[in-house]
């Protein structure tokens, strides 16, 4: 094996030594794979109980990790710090962790590069020319027994071949110019469409020109998390822009085959995001309707404070439609 996939594979989550047996540790796991520019890196912080007793920890603590990366080549050490949106429940109840179990504190997609880096000397000089740290730390309120605040790994990001990067690279700085020339998006554009800033390219202006470009390169894209990304979110479009309901069905049922051959970070991540996708141009359709449910069923059965995470997020998505088809298949699930 290579060093870089030494890097990659064997020190992806690291947990620090040493710490004190009342601080509970923490572990940061990025998807285990190489990632090229521009592959968005699908990650998870999650902690265990090492205590040899329950202990009770505050919902605040979840949802509250923030991310960097921080690359040393000779004697330049420079970080890019990532400011995710944190929303933690805020609700006035404690969860309980038992002795050795894992609870996970966030997970999140994290660009490699934001767009504003590119070309940026932090970007081109150190990060992307050597090993480069990823890590995350930790907020909020931690209860009875603290969280180690700092986790991280270290990966390699490899280059492109060189068309790919040619594209890109020409496809991002086409997309600053007009960000910086303020281009307006068409009158008719729709923003509830899905497109990549959707599914964990979030600096990606989809400018109509630009994202039909984009989805026209997928097969060419090497394989990762830029393709798949790219091949969601094309998809997506189809069943959003679709009039048939037969088509639909079978978009949803290759999607669902497809995001169950995903490794499972990447595959609670992608189906939290179409959820959300779906959420803002839900349409009281079977397919779309099978298309929520079947994503909230591909998260994981405990997360965050929630002993049954997968029951709140059906309550949470509160379209009459949704309910209505919740209602009818759990009644045909219980029928003898």
């Amino acid at each position: 094996m290579s060093t870089a996939s030494l890097c990659a594979y064997v020190l992806a989550g690291v947990v620090a030594q040493g710490a004190p047996s009342e601080v509970l540790p923490s572990h940061f796991e990025p998807r285990e794979y190489e990632p090229y520019v521009f592959d968005p890196l699908f990650v998870r912080v999650t902690f265990t109980n090492t205590a040899n007793r329950v202990v009770r920890v505050s919902p605040d603590l979840f949802m509250t990790a923030h991310y960097g990366i921080e690359g040393v080549v000779g004697r330049f050490r420079c970080a890019y710090h990532y400011d995710p949106f944190a929303d933690p429940s805020g609700a006035p109840i404690s969860v309980r962790i038992g002795s050795g179990q894992q609870a996970t504190i966030d997970y999140h997609i994290l660009e490699l590069p934001p767009a504003e880096l590119l070309g940026d000397e932090i970007w081109e000089r150190v990060i992307r020319r050597g090993q480069t740290r990823v890590f995350a730390d930790v907020y909020g309120d931690e209860s009875e027994v603290p969280i180690e605040r700092r986790s991280s790994g270290y990966l390699w990001i490899k280059d492109r071949p060189a068309d790919e990067m040619a594209f890109l690279d020409g496809l991002y700085a086409e997309m600053m110019q007009q960000k910086k020339g303020k281009v307006p998006f068409p009158g008719d554009f729709e923003w509830v469409a899905p497109n990549p800033r959707q599914f964990g390219l979030t600096s990606f202006e989809p400018y109509p020109d630009l994202l039909e470009k984009l989805l026209a390169y997928e097969e060419r894209l090497s394989p990762g998390s830029l393709r798949d990304v790219v091949h969601l979110t094309g998809v997506m479009r189809k069943i959003y822009y679709s009039k048939d309901e037969a088509e639909r069905g079978r978009l949803v049922d290759d999607l669902l085959q497809w995001l169950d051959a995903l490794a499972e970070i990447e595959r609670h991540c992608l189906a939290k995001a179409i959820r959300s996708s779906v959420f803002y141009w839900y349409r009281d359709e079977p397919s779309v309707n099978r298309l929520v449910y079947e994503a909230i069923q591909r998260q994981p059965e405990r997360l965050y404070e929630f002993e049954d995470y997968r029951a709140y997020l059906l309550r949470g998505f509160n379209h009459p439609g949704f309910k209505e088809y919740v209602r009818k298949r759990e009644e045909a699930e219980q029928r003898p």
